[in-house]
């Protein structure tokens, strides 16, 4: 852990949430996710991004000390796919079953996760 490069986790934070910004925006999933999740219209309050962000910034503090201080692309790359469709969207997929939520709003929310941990991971690799 005395390895673990701060500053790398949190570029690979704020790349994320870019990403994130990029994957809920008008322009992509964010019609289809609002559809999916069965709402009217989507104005979260300022907090969620706040609380948001510090929970990226916990994944990618996380997923840097997985990867070790100098990970390979591959094995970045690998290993956040392993994190982002076999931990974090599956343990989605068992939640929204049981709740109810449809298969469409769980493919674009596990997508977007799969998606932020290959970004963080690809951040943690090169930085």
């Amino acid at each position: 852990m005395e390895d673990l490069n701060v500053f790398s986790a949190v570029a690979a934070a704020i790349a994320a949430f870019v990403f994130g910004a990029l994957w809920y925006s008008p322009l992509t999933f964010l019609p289809m996710w609002i559809k999916a999740a069965e709402l009217e219209d989507h104005k979260p309050p300022p907090q969620v991004f706040g609380i948001s962000f510090v929970m990226t910034i916990v994944s990618a503090l996380v997923l840097a000390a997985l990867l070790g201080p100098s990970p390979s692309l591959a094995d970045a790359l690998t290993t956040s796919l392993l994190l982002g469709a076999g931990l974090v969207m599956a343990s989605m997929g068992i939640n929204y079953q049981f709740a109810d939520r449809g298969t469409r709003l769980w493919l674009i929310d596990g997508g977007f996760q799969i998606g932020r941990f290959m970004v963080m991971g690809v951040v943690l690799a090169l930085l």
